[in-house]
């Protein structure tokens, strides 16, 4: 079987007046948020990507200035789901990705490096402590419940996994999720807590336990956790 390649997608999307952190200074780090996730990211693989509204110009002036010859994604609207197909659409699903939250101040290469050596998986990070130390988040409204030790903001993904993204109506089973864990008010589909979350519950099932909730027949695949030192929850947000 011939080994697909793998390329890294930084997610920096969302305009301007949504998403102003990624300019931030971290004087502590000596750089600015975005530039943590590209320079671990460049440690590992020249095959890194960046995925940048359009209109958030001052971002994509500084990558281009920064680092030139980095390869550029825009996506095809303001939308988390956007986002997403424009990630696992544009080489056709000819690779498999690591994807990575543009504001995580505490990723490094090591960790990268993990996700990037688990070749034919799909893959979630093992978080150091779990989320507020608590063991599972319960639903408001069913018996369902999420795993907290698990983290989100970096996710390995096969072909078969980015093909089951547009299987079935995962918009509104996300949504359906989202109100029975968050409550009714209304979701902000360009918000990652709103999309983000449960886009990964749905498909990473075998981690997290459920039944396919997609109710189709594609498997999603193998899919592991990997062990991490770093806190896939700590970004920008978090720091402020």
């Amino acid at each position: 079987m011939t080994e697909l390649p793998l390329k890294i997608i930084i997610l920096a999307g969302g305009p301007e007046f949504q998403r102003p952190r990624h300019l931030k200074k971290l004087w502590w780090r000596l750089a600015r948020v975005i530039d943590i996730p590209i320079r671990e990211s460049l440690k590992v693989t020249k095959d890194v990507y960046v995925l940048i509204d359009s209109s958030n110009t001052k971002v994509v002036e500084y990558v281009k200035r920064s680092y030139p010859g980095l390869k550029i994604l825009f996506p095809d609207g303001p939308l988390m789901m956007d986002t997403f197909n424009k990630a696992f659409t544009f080489d056709g699903f000819e690779s498999e990705k690591v994807v990575i939250a543009g504001d995580l101040v505490d990723i490094n290469s090591q960790d990268i490096s993990l996700f990037c050596k688990r070749k034919g998986y799909s893959a979630l990070p093992l978080l150091p402590k779990p989320f507020k130390n608590y063991e599972y988040i319960q639903s408001k409204l069913g018996e369902g419940r999420v795993r907290t030790d698990v983290g989100q903001g970096m996710f390995r993904v096969t072909p078969v996994l980015q093909r089951l993204f547009f299987e079935g109506p995962i918009v509104s089973l996300m949504m359906t999720l989202r109100s029975e864990f968050k409550g009714t008010a209304v979701a902000d589909e360009t918000s990652a807590n709103d999309v983000w979350t449960w886009m990964l519950y749905l498909l990473f099932d075998q981690i997290y336990l459920h039944k396919h909730l997609l109710d189709i027949s594609v498997d999603s695949g193998a899919q592991v956790l990997v062990p991490i030192k770093s806190d896939t929850s700590n970004d920008y947000d978090k720091q402020n």
